[in-house]
């Protein structure tokens, strides 16, 4: 293994794959092959701008006093962006792999980014303020790892729209190619952004600063269960859950989509357009995937919440504290004992605030309105739930102490006087009795209300009796289940569904199907593919066309002919990128297919390519 004599020390904010670059730049380096290999023992290795791996390699080669693994991780790479909202054993996958990486893993894919849904920013980018501040104070300028997030388009420091340059983000066309900054400048290898309506987009500069913050802050991984149930305990406060527990997604999505523009949603790739199964039902239901920390902050700044508050997450979901708690059943020998160890948290309806329901194994269970502020908060009691056995019967014995008052008799029970003489006095036997003629006497005006619906029916179905008197067939679900189906069908009898012209359905949908297809091939941006898919998806009704298209005669016979296969798709994209090339930038091979999205290509494409070229 050779040992570097020299390599650049990195800089405020500086990407690993910017210092490497400047390397290059200062040896003199021509190869980029050849600068990957002695670097990183590797020279089939692409040259990473966010995950870099194989980092032990270079750390083993550059001199001990330039950076450690830990500082390079954490201040050089775009890991501890992601880091906060994947699972722990994740995170020490992502970190072997970077520190290490020999497998077949990939480490976007360990982390999940394929599966979020947003893409990776197109090229690298950088702020025009920064570089002159850069080469006035460290005489070169270098790649911010900043200005390389996804969903940040300003620089948080100066607030200014980022420059977009062409070369490649995640290294396709460069795999190997090591170009710093100023190379890219001096190349004029950058354009300027064409989004001119995000600069005066206060919630744009507010995404991008929350972002930079997240990156800064360097937060720890949180676990995806910490992290929805402090969601839940912020959405609570905002008054988005039932008191059973449940989220209302329905008046949340359209909070939310009211908040934000939907053009920046579109932007962000985050927009909500059904009302389930969304990524907002993803990131706050039971959690089983990850999800892109945009998404997490777009939530963050809906719900007015901030970094610190992310920081001090424990502090939000643990409004009480951690457990134990303590008893403060006043009959027991445990007393005043950190013995509970359960409590459950709700919200109040009204102003929002956690209340704690905290239950010991001695039967006594009491709620307090939290959150708790001092140590002496954690001795109160707003109210008992239940008193216990253990409680009552000190009660009942107190209760008939003749050196006693009444008054001192409640004080030492840690109840008003009305209360103790409730319990003391109560037959648990007679009380028992009494529930059960009066459930008996319930039991038999549910049943006649219930009988008098159904004969009101020649065919009692259940939905109608259940509209009908929903409280008694509840009621009788609940409690009286079994009587309940003997004197109910057990399956209704469904109504048939009318039938549907298959003919009159062929000509109606034939029209918008024409008007689909013809709206896809006019279109003047980008090409679209016309599929089977995208043509359902522009009509008024998609399943039709999904589930019964063979159903359809002259609609199925119109789709096939205009459904285009990969040649013809690629053909008509290398036509308009053709048509639509900028005169400014030279027309190259590499650089064509690489605009026109041309991967894998048959014999006849590469002849259509060579005369076109020709």
């Amino acid at each position: 293994m050779n040992v570097i004599s020299y390599f650049p020390s990195l800089y405020p904010d500086e990407v690993l794959y910017s210092a490497c670059a400047r390397y290059k730049n200062h040896t003199n380096m021509k190869a980029q092959k050849t600068s990957m290999e002695v670097l990183f023992g590797n020279n089939h290795l692409t040259a990473s701008v966010d995950f870099p791996s194989n980092i032990n390699m270079l750390l083993q080669q550059i001199p001990r006093d330039v950076i450690t693994y830990e500082s390079l991780l954490q201040k050089h790479t775009l890991f501890p962006f992601y880091k906060p909202f994947l699972p722990l054993e994740r995170v020490e996958k992502v970190r072997e792999l970077m520190l290490d990486h020999r497998g077949t893993h990939n480490i976007p894919g360990t982390i999940g980014i394929m599966s979020y849904g947003i893409s990776a920013p197109r090229n690298l980018r950088f702020c025009e303020e920064c570089i002159s501040e850069d080469s006035l104070i460290y005489g070169e300028m270098y790649w911010h790892r900043e200005h390389q997030l996804t969903g940040v388009f300003h620089c948080d420091k100066h607030q200014k729209l980022l420059l977009e340059t062409t070369i490649n983000y995640s290294g396709k066309g460069r795999k190997h190619n090591l170009i710093t900054l100023e190379e890219a400048i001096n190349e004029c290898k950058y354009i300027k952004s064409s989004r001119n309506y995000i600069v005066h987009n206060d919630l744009m500069l507010k995404i991008s600063n929350l972002a930079c913050e997240l990156l800064r802050q360097n937060v720890s991984s949180l676990g995806l269960e910490m992290i929805r149930s402090f969601y839940k305990a912020v959405l609570s406060k905002k008054g988005y859950i039932t008191r059973k527990g449940n989220i209302r997604f329905k008046d949340l999505i359209i909070d939310f989509n009211n908040f934000f523009d939907e053009e920046l949603l579109i932007l962000l790739e985050s927009s909500i357009q059904k009302e389930t199964d969304t990524w907002f039902h993803k990131l706050l239901r039971k959690p089983r995937v990850t999800c892109h920390p945009i998404r997490h902050i777009l939530l963050l700044l809906f719900l007015d919440a901030d970094i610190n508050l992310l920081l001090n997450i424990k502090k939000e979901i643990q409004p009480f504290g951690e457990g134990p708690w303590f008893c403060l059943n006043q009959a027991a020998d445990h007393y005043h004992n950190p013995t509970i160890k359960d409590c459950r948290i709700n919200y109040c309806t009204r102003s929002n605030l956690p209340i704690g329901i905290f239950s010991c194994s001695c039967g006594f269970t009491y709620s307090r309105k939290g959150p708790d502020k001092t140590w002496a908060d954690k001795f109160k009691k707003d109210r008992v739930y239940s008193f216990g056995e253990v409680w009552i019967s000190e009660c009942k014995k107190i209760y008939i102490n003749p050196d006693l008052s009444l008054r001192e008799k409640s004080r030492s029970m840690g109840v008003d006087s009305k209360t103790l003489i409730k319990y003391a006095t109560s037959n648990g036997a007679g009380s028992s009795a009494f529930e059960t003629v009066q459930t008996q006497i319930e039991l038999e005006k549910r049943t006649k209300r219930l009988l008098q619906t159904i004969n009101n029916h020649q065919t009692p179905f259940r939905s109608v009796i259940r509209r009908e008197n929903p409280r008694d067939y509840i009621w009788h679900y609940r409690n009286n289940r079994k009587w309940l189906h003997s004197i109910l069908p057990k399956n209704s009898t469904r109504i048939n569904k009318q039938r549907i012209d298959w003919l009159k359905t062929d000509n109606e949908i034939l029209g918008p199907v024409r008007r689909a297809i013809n709206d896809i091939f006019k279109y003047d941006g980008k090409p679209i593919r016309a599929t089977r898919a995208e043509i359902s998806r522009r009509v008024g009704n998609p399943n039709i066309i999904e589930y019964s298209l063979n159903k359809l005669p002259k609609t199925r016979k119109v789709i096939s002919s205009f459904i285009e296969s990969t040649e013809e798709y690629q053909i008509r994209r290398i036509n308009w990128v053709f048509d639509n090339w900028k005169t400014d930038i030279e027309l190259s091979m590499w650089r064509f297919k690489r605009e026109a999205g041309i991967n894998k290509e048959s014999e006849f494409i590469k002849k259509y390519l060579k005369i076109l070229f020709s």
